[in-house]
């Protein structure tokens, strides 16, 4: 879209004594330093609802609000937050809550598919998403280090983008969720979603950007 705005997070790694010892005791606990981020999830779960224009085109169009990047290029990670010019000051003012001495940098869209071979791979849940995930409060340690150690490995001319887009789902979402679960809890099958759900939105779109 014509309109995102590409935001580049970063934080100082701190390379003082106190700092190195700070940090040894923000690391006793990785489920107390993830939640500061669990922080922010809940600071833009009203994005959707601000007004009545930005809410009509939320279930119309079920767009997603802000896509989280990990750009890996020249040797360099880098973390980027991209969403539309309208809530850029509400994420600004989300993350800077949580992190103090954050720096959130307008920046130019990553160039991801710049290179001659390119290869897409879509990560999506095989089962309903009514289904539980394992959330980081069950985590013996923090994944995406897991997953960072291994872009460490990959060599300096290549790149690796891992993009996830988010948008807060509706009051609504949560009323489907215990009709689901309760189905569940008798052993009945779960409902499917009636036809006008599945596909409207993608026949609108279609129409629309014919």
């Amino acid at each position: 879209a014509h309109n995102i705005i590409y935001m580049k997070i970063m934080l100082p790694r701190g390379e003082g004594k106190v700092d190195r010892e700070e940090n040894k005791e923000i690391a006793k606990d990785m489920k107390e330093k993830i939640g500061r981020m669990g922080q922010v999830f809940a600071n833009l779960s009203k994005l959707g609802s601000l007004n009545t224009w930005d809410g009509l085109q939320n279930l119309i169009f079920k767009k997603p609000k802000i896509s989280f990047m990990y750009h890996y290029e020249d040797g360099k990670l880098f973390f980027y937050v991209a969403t539309y010019n309208e809530y850029t000051h509400i994420i600004e003012s989300a993350v800077s809550s949580q992190y103090a001495d954050v720096s959130i940098e307008i920046s130019e869209k990553p160039k991801i598919f710049d290179k001659k071979f390119t290869e897409v791979m879509p990560l999506e849940s095989e089962k309903e998403n009514i289904y539980t995930i394992k959330m980081f409060k069950h985590a013996a340690d923090d994944q995406i280090n897991n997953i960072i150690d291994a872009i460490s490995s990959i060599s300096i001319y290549d790149k690796v983008s891992i993009v996830m887009n988010i948008k807060p789902v509706s009051e609504s979402r949560n009323d489907k969720a215990k009709k689901d679960i309760n189905r569940l809890y008798k052993n009945l099958e779960l409902e499917k979603p009636r036809w006008y759900k599945l596909f409207m939105p993608r026949l609108l779109l279609k129409f629309l950007f014919k």
